[in-house]
């Protein structure tokens, strides 16, 4: 029984994407599972390098300073912080809201069990995430200082207890929230208002880590005694990782215990948590008259409802709108000290004719962090076939579902473009190039994504987080959108004694908006006949 949990569970998770092809349900072929995986190799490698950059400013002063346990310490807890920050928005619906909890429940099988297998899934995710931070501080240290057999092989183990760990904070975190969904009636509401604070909280502390840092070097004595004390695991793992047999099974057990207690907590509400439908919202009738809207209207209120009924697809497609909205106030709250840095890097004529160029590519960078139309398709789902049985034209579908990105970004990147300009002070001409440039790139990236998901669908997924979080699409359209932005500015240094900044930015906003009818045009023809072909 369990193994055939487990095949189903690790067939979805990595079958999701890498080996099957979700739109026809046939395997992949060899060069298309090569090519997903060298994307995600690159992506491990990428964020292990940052990663790999932190610890190195970490190892030196803790080592000189006779605290190698330390460094592995506070390394751990940064590993533990990214697996529970990595795994905790996903948590809550993977165990309560997956969309296969009905059809599992009602079979002849433990709950225990079933609750077991998703937890394994989540301690998965976790151990991507802690590894990502522990294993390249394990490189690291091996350079800077050196190391044993048996503590290299203890460093590299430890990333298992540390995974446990991460994976019942994040698991409890989860719990709590689940608690508290089902009393309440907006889950999306609350679900997103409690996000924001924590992503707050997590970026302020982020923030604050040279800080941080600056007061544990010179209060290395009470420090010490604190993780002796009160942090007693994180000082065990630290311990254990350099080669120590008692501490290393001290930390093992202790994280062993805490994934247990954890099991056993969440098997004792799972299907009361499962199952309670409390917070649902209650259907009453009301007699009222009906309001006609055109066609174009109603598809449009159809897809800002899908949008906002949902929190994964708000806080992880979405979550550029807030930042967009804050970037403009607080440049005019901190308007002095951006314009004296713009004098300082800006000093000639020369230099600060390149300054719109430089705020086009910042706002287009800021618009990025919006993917809207990258997994829009794949979240229809198996319900495509309802949006497919209405008597409207599958462009007026997709034009719905393009314009919701447009305007969900298109209005914080004008309002950005339009402050920004005005604090940098520049002239009229210069900032509507810097706005027309902007709203382009808005535009080419919605019809992209929009494109992509149509060309690389996901339909068949039982957690809405697959197609939002773990989407190659999304990927493609994030990273993708980076790499153009660093070609903008690479072939502009190459051009740079040819073309002038603004026409350099007129010639980008011509090709982004070029870029854009090329695609709207194969969304009306191609990408129609495609996105028929799926249901």
């Amino acid at each position: 029984m369990l193994k055939a949990l487990y095949q189903k569970q690790f067939l979805e998770m990595l079958g999701q994407n890498l080996f099957r092809d979700r739109r026809t349900g046939k395997a992949r072929s060899r060069g298309g599972i090569i090519l997903f995986s060298l994307l995600y190799v690159v992506l491990f490698l990428t964020f292990a390098f940052m990663f790999g950059s932190i610890a190195f400013s970490l190892c030196t002063p803790l080592v000189e300073a006779g605290l190698d346990w330390l460094y592995f310490a506070l390394i751990a807890l940064l590993a533990v912080a990214l697996g529970v920050f990595g795994s905790v928005f996903n948590t809550y619906a993977a165990l309560y809201r997956s969309k296969d909890n009905d059809l599992l429940l009602s079979m002849p099988i433990p709950p225990s069990a079933i609750l077991l297998v998703k937890l394994t899934s989540i301690a998965l995710l976790a151990f991507l995430f802690v590894s990502l931070v522990f294993w390249p501080a394990v490189v690291v240290y091996s350079i800077v200082v050196g190391v044993s057999f048996p503590a290299l092989l203890f460093q590299i183990l430890l990333v298992i207890p540390l995974s446990a760990v991460s994976t019942a904070l994040t698991c409890l975190l989860g719990w709590l929230v689940a608690l508290i969904a089902v009393r309440v009636k907006n889950k999306t509401f609350w679900t997103v208002a409690l996000t924001i604070v924590f992503l707050a909280v997590y970026y302020y502390i982020y923030g604050s880590a040279f800080r941080i840092l600056s007061s544990l070097l010179a209060n290395v004595d009470k420090v010490s005694a604190v993780f002796r004390s009160w942090l007693f695991p994180l000082y065990a793992v630290g311990e254990g990782a350099l080669g120590k047999p008692l501490y290393f099974i001290l930390a093992v057990l202790i994280a062993s215990a805490a994934f247990a207690l954890t099991w056993y907590i969440l098997s004792r509400t799972y299907i009361r948590i499962a199952t309670d439908n409390r917070g649902a919202a209650k259907t009453v009738y009301r007699e009222k008259r009906a309001k006609v809207s055109s066609v174009h209207s109603a598809l449009l209120r159809r897809e800002f409802r899908r949008f906002t009924s949902s929190s994964v697809y708000m806080l992880n497609c979405g979550l550029g709108i807030l930042i967009m909205l804050l970037a403009p106030i607080a440049g005019l709250i901190k308007m002095g000290t951006v314009r004296d840095l713009l004098g300082m890097f800006f000093q000639s004529a020369e230099t600060r004719a390149v300054i719109p160029l430089v705020l086009a590519l910042l706002i287009c960078l800021l618009a990025t962090m919006n993917d809207i139309t990258a997994p829009s398709v794949s979240l229809e789902g198996r319900s495509l076939w309802l949006v497919r049985s209405l008597p409207v034209r599958t462009q007026d579908v997709l034009s719905a579902k393009l314009r919701l990105h447009v305007i969900l970004t298109a209005i914080p990147v004008a309002l950005d473009a339009l402050v920004f300009c005005f604090i940098a002070q520049t002239s009229v001409p210069e900032a509507l190039l810097v706005l027309a440039s902007s709203v382009a790139f808005v535009l080419f990236t919605a019809a992209a994504g929009l494109a992509l998901n149509i060309l690389m669908p996901n339909l068949n997924w039982t957690n809405e987080a697959f197609p939002v979080k773990q989407s190659p699409v999304v990927l493609i359209m994030i990273f993708g959108a980076w790499f153009v932005l660093a070609v903008i500015g690479g072939l502009y240094a190459l051009l740079a004694g040819i073309l002038s900044p603004l026409f350099y930015l007129l010639l980008v906003a011509v090709v982004f908006l070029l870029g854009f009818l090329l695609l709207l045009l194969w969304l009306r023809r191609g990408g129609s006949k495609r996105f028929e072909a799926l249901a």
